[in-house]
C-alpha cells in the first residue's frame, strides 16, 4: 500500500454496484485464473454489479469490497458449494483492480475473507482455483496459508486453449 493509504475492508452494498461492475470489467481482463472472458461480462458496469449482488444474496455467498480513498480495489466472494453434504466448502474469487495489485490489498482480502467466513460458521474449507499460468496468485494464497491440492487437466479455456487449473485448499 502506498504512504497515507488506507485499506477498509467491508461488505458489498447495494450502492456498491456500479463501482463493482466497473472492478470486475477492469480486472478480469487480466485476470489468467478468471473463469469469465472479458466479453461475458456485457458492458453495463452497474448491471453486471446489481447480477453479483443478487447472486450472492441467493446462494449466500460472503461478498467483501476492498476500499481506499472511497474507490473500490479488490473484491472477494466465498461461495459456499450448493449441495448440502459439501455445504461446509466455499470457493474463493478474489480480483485486485490492476493498479492496486502487489499492495496488499490481495492478501488482506483473502485473509479478511477467511475470518469471515470461518467464524460465521459452517464453513470449514476455502477453495482457490488458480491457472497453470497465474504465478502471482498462485504465490498469493500460497502466503496465505492455501496448499495445492490437485491439479484439473484441461479445465480451462482461455483464447482457444485448454490450461490447467490448480485447486488450492485452506482449511479451518
Amino acid at each position: 500500500m502506498g504512504r497515507g493509504a488506507t485499506l477498509t475492508i467491508r461488505g458489498a452494498r447495494e450502492q456498491d454496484a456500479a463501482a463493482l461492475g466497473s472492478l470486475l470489467m477492469a480486472a478480469t481482463e487480466r485476470a489468467p485464473s478468471s473463469l469469465y472472458d472479458a466479453d461475458e461480462l456485457g458492458d453495463d458496469p452497474r448491471g453486471l454489479g446489481e447480477d453479483v449482488l443478487d447472486a450472492a444474496r441467493r446462494d449466500g455467498s460472503l461478498v467483501l469490497v476492498g476500499e481506499v480513498g472511497g474507490e473500490l480495489v479488490g473484491m472477494v466472494r466465498a461461495m459456499p458449494r450448493e449441495f448440502v453434504r459439501c455445504a461446509h466448502v466455499a470457493t474463493v474469487g478474489v480480483l485486485v483492480a490492476p493498479g492496486w495489485r502487489r499492495r496488499g490489498v490481495g492478501g488482506a482480502m483473502l485473509e479478511e475473507v477467511a475470518q469471515r467466513a470461518f467464524d460465521r460458521g459452517g464453513i470449514e474449507r476455502l477453495e482457490v482455483h488458480v491457472a497453470e499460468d497465474d504465478g502471482g496468485l498462485a504465490a498469493l494464497v500460497g502466503r496465505h496459508g492455501f496448499r495445492a491440492a490437485r491439479v484439473e487437466r484441461g479445465a480451462l479455456v482461455r483464447d482457444g486453449a485448454r490450461k490447467d487449473l490448480s485447486l488450492f485448499v485452506r482449511d479451518r
